[in-house]
């Protein structure tokens, strides 16, 4: 039986992708391998490079990720190093090494300081913000479901009042893990990426300088003004700092590494 021309079209079209996503997929694999290499040789300035090109051109994968960020601490580069955590974490937020490794970068952002996680947050950090909000919502329309069945199949009602107590107790619990991942994202997080900034009383370069902020440092983003940032940092001082001088994670938008 012989096809029409126009599905063959649509087969040979289908097939071409289908290769030539095997061959990137595969070029991309070969590229990592090789910047695994280059960071098992020592070689962390060209593996810190490798892995940024990698990003840059999409393969923003946890593992990708978290090299970068072992490799931007070999460097020395901080500020880079927790980024590249944190948008790890959006991935695979329970991941263990991903934890210890960003408590490390924290602490030595801090002078030796030690970062720990608070014991509230652990039960927390499982789970990313996407999969509280899918819980959250799935628990309220099982709520509501449940309600609405009472009336619409009277029947079935003392069955329903029952399990709707425990389903209320799961809206409780996943609207709290929901509401306590959404303030931790509530504001974008403006991470120092250079050796030292400065943080003026406003967004010009002539602006007094009323404090400093090293390598590493996390601060709330809180405004943007051309080339500047507004920031607040931990003890509640506020200023102005140059773009360039920080990389933005803000997990409402997703993984951004291609833009750092």
């Amino acid at each position: 039986m012989k096809l029409p021309l126009i599905t063959c079209r649509i087969i040979f079209i289908i097939t071409a992708l289908a290769f030539a996503f095997t061959v990137k997929a595969a070029d991309r694999q070969g590229d990592f391998d090789a910047a695994n290499h280059l960071y098992e040789q020592g070689k962390f300035t060209e593996a810190s490079a490798a892995y940024d090109g990698l990003l840059l051109k999409g393969m923003t994968t946890e593992q990708v990720l978290f090299n970068a960020g072992n490799a931007a601490i070999k460097n020395g580069n901080l500020g880079k190093a927790i980024f590249y955590y944190r948008e790890a974490q959006l991935f695979e937020p329970s991941d263990a090494d991903l934890k210890q490794n960003l408590l490390f970068a924290r602490a030595k952002a801090r002078g030796g300081v030690p970062s720990q996680e608070l014991k509230w947050q652990r039960p927390i950090n499982v789970l990313s913000l996407n999969a509280w909000t899918l819980l959250f919502a799935l628990s309220v329309w099982a709520a509501l479901l449940m309600t609405a069945m009472i009336f619409f199949k009277p029947p079935l009602k003392p069955l329903f009042l029952r399990g709707i107590p425990s389903t209320l107790v799961m809206v409780f619990i996943f609207g709290a893990g929901f509401g306590m991942r959404y303030l931790e994202f509530a504001h974008p997080t403006a991470i120092v990426t250079i050796g030292e900034a400065e943080v003026h009383n406003g967004p010009l370069d002539e602006a007094q300088t009323i404090f400093k902020v090293r390598d590493g440092l996390e601060m709330t983003l809180l405004d943007t003004k051309d080339d500047w940032f507004q920031v607040s940092d931990s003890t509640d001082r506020v200023g102005w700092i140059r773009k360039q001088q920080v990389a933005v994670f803000d997990a409402s938008k997703g993984v951004q590494s291609g833009s750092l």
